[in-house]
């Protein structure tokens, strides 16, 4: 359902009833994203990478999933 939760995320960010540069959205699990990302049409592609550039649409931990789902240790968090 991870899929459902994008679409609504970049149908509200990209709303122009909407649009206001404080709202942002910021995603963890690149996994999740990459399959997501392969199912968009070229159009959805560039709004995405419009609101990444506007900051609007945000990435942490950069790992193809949340470190604390594969790591047993805080060190591994850390290093």
């Amino acid at each position: 359902h991870v899929s459902l939760i994008l679409d609504n995320v970049l149908a509200a960010l990209s709303d122009p009833q909407y649009t206001h540069q404080n709202r942002t959205f910021t995603y963890v699990e690149t996994k999740f994203f990459s399959q997501w990302y392969a199912t968009l049409i070229p159009s959805s592609r560039q709004t995405l990478k419009e609101l990444i550039a506007k900051k609007q649409f945000t990435f942490v931990n950069g790992g193809w999933c949340m470190h604390d789902e594969a790591t047993t240790h805080y060190m591994g968090m850390i290093d």
